[in-house]
């Protein structure tokens, strides 16, 4: 995990958690969906318009 990503969690300890265990995540998964890391805004919801990160893309289940 980068600092920025460490930094930006609002829960470390479950974010590293899944990222152990990604593929057996996903792999168990009904349905992900992928799409791009879109920013928060100053109201701390991700948006389209907020833009994105382009060196990340983001799973849904």
């Amino acid at each position: 995990m980068s600092q920025e990503a460490c930094r930006k969690s609002k829960n470390q300890g479950v974010q590293i958690a899944v990222l152990n265990d990604l593929d057996e995540i996903i792999g168990s998964s009904i349905e992900a969906e992928e799409h791009p890391d879109y920013l928060k805004g100053e109201d701390e919801i991700r948006k389209v318009e907020n833009g994105n990160n382009p060196d990340c893309l983001r799973l849904t289940r």
